[in-house]
């Protein structure tokens, strides 16, 4: 019985435990994000491709295996910007083995999509194909989703962080892909709204 003759309320749920901290990407993995995009800007692409790989494995080790998969695309895409088509197909295929198991298979689809065009932009055809196949495999779709233009959503735009509360990226809405369940960062694919 509680002070005014009332049951005490089970004040146990408030306190069960150690408080569950947000398992966040840590120090390391966001000042890695910040020197990687610092590598971009200076158009250092070969530089910015192998930090993006070492931000990949990084991130697999704190088992953040969406993170992992957003840094191998984007180690792929930096490496294909500095001419080298070869290596940007082994890291985007690395990448993928992170896809598997994962909840929106149809989003990574396109993601890769987008990477595909990329690489038949760039005159690798044959490269493009290779790895539409394999994302195809490794994400159980028949075909890949074509990216569609997209629509303006103010509101949402108007929601928008000025930075990523994962990675700490800064948050540039042009870069940011709206869809029905919101927004997720262009660096680690967090969810943003």
């Amino acid at each position: 019985m509680g002070r005014r003759g009332r049951p005490m309320m089970n004040r146990m749920s408030a306190r069960q435990g150690p408080k569950q901290q947000r398992k966040g990407l840590g120090p390391k993995l966001r000042e890695g994000i910040k020197e990687a995009r610092a590598l971009v800007k200076a158009d250092n692409f070969a530089a910015a491709s192998e930090a993006f790989v070492k931000l990949s494995k990084r991130a697999e080790k704190r088992d953040h295996r969406r993170a992992a998969l957003r840094f191998g695309f984007a180690a792929a895409r930096t490496s294909l910007k500095a001419n080298n088509a070869d290596q940007a197909l082994t890291l985007a295929k690395s990448a993928l083995s992170y896809a598997s198991g994962a909840k929106r298979p149809r989003k990574i689809g396109k993601v890769v999509a987008k990477l595909v065009k990329k690489f038949e932009q760039a005159g690798h055809t044959q490269a493009a194909t290779e790895l539409q196949e394999a994302a195809q495999q490794a994400l159980g779709l028949k075909t890949l989703p074509q990216p569609k233009a997209q629509t303006l959503n103010r509101t949402m735009r108007r929601q928008l962080p000025k930075q990523c509360t994962t990675c700490g990226d800064a948050i540039d809405p042009t870069e940011v892909e709206f869809d029905d369940e919101g927004a997720d960062c262009p660096m680690c694919g967090a969810g943003l709204i």
